[in-house]
């Protein structure tokens, strides 16, 4: 028995002094400045440079975006404050973990598809910098496809997927709404798009133009616009929402005369200012709980 008692107080000792240390690391790892050997590790343990209502965002991926901008900036021989680059990373991982939080509760998402397409958009358009293919110009940045689609994609996506649904609610557009609805009656009773266009878009180049936007092909349309777009006949209106605002869109006409005989569609509209998105935002995440476990 006095031998197992004093086993038992050894393993509590050793548990004492594990913990202790793993404090003494913490405490070391959240403190002072980030150097090579504290960067070591932090790309091995999940440890937290932050927690938003409890979300952990670790510095691994913090270290990964602030070396791929790091060689960004080195590439384009733009001179830059290391201090304030890394509290612009920060504070944007921040405001996209709140993004995340916000898009979750309003059931708001973004779809492997969506991810897909805009990589390929992107990587079409991008300056290869001399390189073979867009994943060789990944790679000389510190990245891949999948950490590009993760780190890059996906937060911008799902902000612009979050502004859609802002502007799309009723609730939250209530005059928008109730202006627009207006104007569509206006349009069924006969009136021309041409002159409720000029009188009552709030886009100053949709008046000049009296809302004609002229023929535009297909993948030069808005993502969020394309569904309703692509169910309308020619001659029909309808009220979409963009990550712009709110739409009254109007189908001229189809035709298969675009690009590679590619479709394309004449489309009028009249534009309307949504409520202030930002604002909204900041209101929602006012009381959000956010902790700095590093110092950046």
């Amino acid at each position: 028995m006095k031998k197992l008692k004093k086993w038992h107080i050894v393993s509590i000792s050793l548990v004492v002094v594990i913990l202790a240390g793993l404090t003494g690391l913490g405490f070391w790892l959240s403190k002072g400045k980030i150097t090579q050997t504290k960067a070591k590790i932090y790309k091995v343990l999940p440890f937290p440079m932050a927690l938003v209502n409890n979300h952990p965002l670790t510095m691994k991926n913090f270290l990964s975006r602030l070396d791929s901008a790091k060689v960004f900036y080195d590439k384009s021989g733009t001179k830059y404050d290391e201090t304030g680059l890394e509290e612009a990373i920060a504070n944007k991982m921040v405001d996209e973990e709140k993004i995340n939080i916000l898009a979750k509760t309003n059931n708001v998402s973004v779809k492997d598809s969506e991810i897909n397409d805009e990589y390929s958009v992107r990587a079409k358009s991008a300056d290869l910098e001399g390189k073979k293919n867009f994943e060789d110009l990944l790679k000389s940045y510190g990245l891949n496809t999948a950490s590009f689609k993760s780190d890059v994609i996906r937060p911008d996506l799902l902000a612009t997927n979050l502004v859609v649904w802002f502007n799309a609610q009723k609730n939250l557009n209530s005059d928008q709404y109730k202006l627009a609805d207006d104007l569509m009656k206006k349009i069924e009773s006969g009136q021309s798009m041409e002159d409720i266009a000029s009188k009552f878009s709030q886009e100053d180049a949709t008046k000049m133009t009296q809302g004609d936007l002229g023929f535009i092909e297909i993948n030069g349309v808005l993502p969020e616009l394309k569904e309703t777009l692509d169910s309308m006949s020619a001659g029909q209106s309808k009220i979409a929402a963009s990550r712009y605002g709110i739409h009254i869109l109007k189908l001229e006409e189809k035709d298969n005369n675009g690009e590679n005989n590619g479709a394309r569609m004449h489309i009028k509209q009249i534009f309307i200012k949504p409520n202030d998105f930002e604002k909204w935002f900041k209101d929602e995440t006012q009381n959000f709980k956010v902790k700095k476990i590093v110092k950046i």
